[in-house]
């Protein structure tokens, strides 16, 4: 409930970016509900690749916004989208105001990009043969 007081609700329709490679990560987004592709762009210039689709109950741009860094895919809502957001400044204030919630947040998003990395290292390896 605490975590709450620092989300913001949003929404997106199909069709509708929610995030482009190369903008700065400064929000983390919770969905709630719809699918969401995430895609980079072809070297050839000339289309994308889809990487993943995202689901209610997933999380989008943690790797980004932990590190502070851009974002690094494209994200589309493939269906009517909601989702809550937690932005840069307010995560920073989580900090001080519930500390123990905000390294329970940390926890958590580790935990995701933990088997994030160990799902890529498989595909790499089953790639490598």
């Amino acid at each position: 409930v605490l975590l709450a007081g620092f989300l913001d609700a949003s929404g997106w329709e199909p069709g509708e970016f929610v995030v482009h490679r190369g903008q700065p990560a400064r929000e983390l987004f919770l969905v709630s509900s719809g699918t969401l592709s995430v895609s980079v762009p072809l070297g050839d210039g000339l289309g994308s690749r889809r990487l993943s689709t995202l689901s209610a109950g997933m999380v989008l741009g943690e790797l980004a916004f932990i590190g502070s860094e851009r974002r690094t895919a494209d994200v589309v809502a493939d269906t009517r989208v909601h989702a809550w957001v937690l932005d840069a400044e307010r995560f920073d204030r989580l900090g001080n105001e519930a500390p123990a919630l905000k390294a329970a947040v940390l926890e958590n998003l580790l935990r995701i990009v933990s088997r994030t990395a160990r799902r890529m290292t498989d595909e790499i390896a089953q790639l490598a043969g």
